[in-house]
């Protein structure tokens, strides 16, 4: 995991998807896809809470949020 500070999100939010930077509303199956595909090529950034629009709606993280996602993963 890379550590990013607020700015670099946000030039990342700003510049949109592309090869490397996908925007997932919430941790869903596409999600799941999309972090396969990055495995599988040269890595990438999967951002969360984030609208295709580059949007910002946010991501609700429940008390075992965290723990499941790592489940699915």
């Amino acid at each position: 995991m890379i550590d990013l500070s607020m700015k670099e999100i946000a030039v990342m939010i700003t510049a949109g998807e592309s090869e490397t930077t996908e925007f997932k509303t919430s941790f869903n199956d596409e999600a799941i896809e999309t972090i396969g595909a990055f495995s599988n090529a040269r890595g990438g950034t999967l951002l969360l809470g984030i609208k295709d629009s580059a949007q910002v709606c946010g991501f609700q993280i429940g008390k075992k949020t965290v723990e499941d996602i790592s489940n699915r993963i």
